[in-house]
């Protein structure tokens, strides 16, 4: 059984866009996993019976508290859910559950998205938001294909070259833990050979 990277939780998952504020000014829409994602995370990075989750109320707050067992010993981490506008209560524990998994990193790459604003048009006395042709995005569903469909990707940063003289100091990092050689790959350009320099005066010390 292969031992599980909580790192994992961290990484980026599919998302959707829902609207956080209309009027006719423009809609601000925010990005967003349901539940169940954030469920299927744990699932796939934590195994099926290796998290549980728990609620109680506190002072008229609902919390929700997941617990993942690592290294044989139950560790949790709480936090508190908001009602929502439709099925409050059932609302509540969705977003305490997602709020609990963000503690964990699940979800928490979210935070760095930018807010979307959209153009509005009023319709029985409410403002809803448009595409670009002028029609109504009337569900999440329709917002979402809409905003995935006209995002620009942003262009990869050129990665800055880690050369011979630089060597010396990626091995003092690299002793002080500040980063891993999977790291610095991700963020430098580095060649085997570098690489190898790295290694041998981190053996030789």
């Amino acid at each position: 059984m292969n031992k599980m990277n909580l790192e994992d939780l961290k990484k980026e998952m599919p998302y959707k866009w829902r609207v956080q504020e209309s009027k006719q000014q423009g809609a601000n829409c925010v990005a967003y996993v349901d539940a169940r994602d954030v469920m299927n995370r744990l699932d796939e990075v934590v195994g099926m019976g290796m998290w549980q989750s728990k609620y109680e109320s506190h002072n008229g707050n609902l919390y929700c508290s997941i617990g993942i067992k690592v290294d044989n010993e139950w560790v949790w981490k709480t936090d508190c859910g908001s009602e929502s506008n439709v099925e409050k209560e059932k609302g509540e524990a969705s977003d305490a559950l997602k709020r609990s998994a963000v503690q964990w990193g699940v979800g928490r790459f979210l935070y760095d998205l930018p807010i979307k604003r959209l153009k509005t048009v009023e319709k029985n006395g409410k403002w809803y938001p448009v595409d670009g042709g002028g029609n109504i995005l009337w569900n999440k569903d329709d917002l979402t294909a809409f905003i995935n469909s006209s995002q620009t990707p942003a262009k990869p940063t050129p990665k800055v070259s880690i050369t011979s003289d630089k060597v010396d100091g990626w091995v003092k990092r690299r002793k002080e833990n500040k980063k891993g050689m999977v790291e610095v790959k991700g963020l430098y350009d580095i060649s085997a050979d570098i690489e190898k320099q790295i290694n041998d005066k981190i053996k030789a010390q």
